[in-house]
């Protein structure tokens, strides 16, 4: 998938973390195939760690322009964290790994996208406001 100017919020730090983490998820939809489990199960895990990187300095940005969604929005990174543990230890067995590849595959995306779309554009004007922008 290829990155569309309609998903900037506005924030370049933030846009440009948007944009790394869907090359994660573009990356490791490539190596989606059995035998590329290893490849597969180090691209997953540096997603995980950006991700939490990225969940972490989002939350900073929202707690210094006092957003009113803060909680809201640590919910949503909580959940889709522990979504990403679950797909880690579903990989786990060989024999449903393109199955399960699958599913991740449309999660993560689907995820990303409407969170953005649904989430984030939603503390656009609040980091503005802030001069977080």
């Amino acid at each position: 998938m290829t990155w569309k100017s309609e998903w900037n919020t506005g924030i370049e730090s933030i846009d440009l973390q948007h944009q790394k983490i869907l090359t994660a998820i573009n990356a490791l939809n490539r190596s989606f195939l059995p035998e590329d489990g290893p490849v597969a199960a180090k691209l997953f895990e540096a997603l995980t760690a950006y991700t939490r990187i990225h969940f972490s300095y989002e939350e900073k940005l929202m707690a210094q322009a006092h957003f009113g969604e803060l909680e809201q929005q640590k919910a949503e990174h909580d959940a889709f964290m522990e979504k990403l543990e679950e797909f880690k230890k579903n990989t786990a067995n060989p024999k449903d790994l393109e199955q399960v590849m699958g599913r991740m595959q449309t999660y993560l995306l689907d995820w990303l996208i409407q969170h953005i779309l649904e989430q984030d554009m939603r503390y656009k004007v609040a980091f503005k406001k802030a001069g977080l922008s």
